[in-house]
């Protein structure tokens, strides 16, 4: 894409038939390979959006508000305050977190509704899939904290700051929303597919993610209201 907006047009994508091009280099020469197979990020990712569709269809669009994004993140929070295992993440991620993904896709549907861009939930969750991209998904736990944690603050100061009534205002919390929603999607991914013994060891911290950490369990609450 990068090249053909260079003006660069005779351009085309080369992909390797096996698992990579050494494995295409063995078959030449007669030699056993090991066939191409999608990664299992990418895979997992599709089968948790099949999911979400469903959740989400249960979901009515009027709990599209800060109120209810709030809410599901809390019960995120309270959830990690019980453990850290992989049982107690896939509670945290995979049930609170799988209603915020939600209540985060409606909250994309309802402002596309305003900006006459009507698009269903179904298609929302199929494009944050088709976005997922494995290789650039990496960190341990604390960084999928910390991540999700700064896509929830940026969310919530564009429903406290600004007017929800403009246009850019709605295509600005629209992106939010969709890249919040992208952290409860990785965080899942992480949980069904990484987590283990190395991922779960503390990264060293500043004496500040420390204290916050401390005090929230590496999350911060948020008023309702």
């Amino acid at each position: 894409e990068i090249l053909v907006r260079n003006g660069y047009g005779a351009v085309k994508r080369l992909q390797s038939a096996c698992k990579d091009w050494n494995e295409d280099l063995k078959g030449r020469y007669g030699e056993e390979t090991i066939p191409a197979q999608e990664h299992p990020r990418v895979m997992e990712c599709r089968a948790w959006t099949e999911v979400l569709k469903e959740v989400t269809e249960s979901i009515n669009i009027k709990y599209a508000n800060r109120s209810y994004i709030c809410r599901y993140y809390q019960d995120i929070y309270n959830e990690l305050k019980k453990g850290r295992s992989r049982e107690q993440l896939m509670d945290a991620f995979d049930g609170p977190g799988m209603l915020l993904t939600g209540v985060l896709v409606r909250c994309m549907e309802k402002e596309g509704i305003a900006l006459g861009r009507e698009t269903s939930a179904d298609q929302i969750l199929e494009n944050l899939s088709k976005r997922y991209q494995p290789h650039k998904d990496k960190g341990n736990f604390n960084t999928r904290i910390r991540q999700m944690q700064a896509a929830f603050e940026e969310t919530l100061e564009v429903f406290d700051t600004k007017d929800l009534e403009q246009k850019e205002d709605q295509e600005l919390l629209a992106r939010k929303c969709m890249s919040l929603a992208m952290e409860c999607i990785r965080a899942h991914i992480f949980v069904a597919i990484d987590c283990g013994e190395e991922q779960m060891k503390p990264a060293k911290q500043t004496v500040k993610e420390q204290k916050m950490e401390h005090q929230e369990g590496g999350m911060m609450l948020c008023s309702q209201s």
